[in-house]
């Protein structure tokens, strides 16, 4: 073996010939070197700058509609308000179409996933829903068949859903805030 180690040649190289050749000298690798180290730094920079731009659009989105949805509700208690103030009067058709209109407005909040919303406020919001639905239902029974109804009982439950939904617009508006200090 060491035989066989012997009989290798060397092999030698032309430094100077290698150094010749065009663009390959100390200064040019050197710059080379530079170059890729400023791209390298640049790409670093640009990506973190894309990244907080892209954060930054979510988060105006997010905001925008927590905002959209903060008015919803709000539209929502001024309704609530409206409704009491029907049924003192015993207007019971304008107060079966104000239910349904709540029922519209809270429907795609609650299915959408758009809005992040506690699973407290989520249930009343369900819950406003089934009263809607439930006092919708009484009105249009009194209104054409003359059935009795406990007028305490319905501005009990109006007074309960409109505290509710004053929670849940409280709780949106300081989603946004949140969102809004990120």
């Amino acid at each position: 073996m060491l035989e066989a180690i012997e009989d290798c040649e060397l092999i030698s190289v032309d430094w100077d010939a290698v150094f010749s050749w065009p663009g390959y000298d100390f200064w040019g690798i050197l710059l080379a070197m530079v170059g890729f180290a400023f791209s390298i730094a640049f790409a670093a920079r640009a990506s973190s700058k894309a990244s907080v731009a892209a954060n930054a659009a979510h988060a105006a989105k997010r905001s925008m509609i927590n905002a959209d949805t903060a008015s919803q509700i709000t539209l929502v208690q001024q309704m609530l308000v409206e409704i009491r103030l029907r049924v003192e009067n015993q207007q019971w058709e304008q107060v079966s179409e104000k239910c349904e209109a709540i029922r519209v407005i809270v429907a795609p909040l609650l299915s959408s996933g758009n809005v992040e919303l506690s699973e407290e406020t989520e249930k009343s919001l369900i819950g406003l829903q089934a009263q809607m639905a439930s006092l919708q239902k009484s009105s249009d029974e009194i209104r054409h068949n003359g059935s009795d109804f406990n007028l305490v009982k319905i501005k009990s439950v109006l007074a309960k859903q409109a505290e509710a939904v004053a929670k849940a617009v409280r709780e949106i508006k300081d989603n946004t805030e949140a969102v809004q200090n990120v």
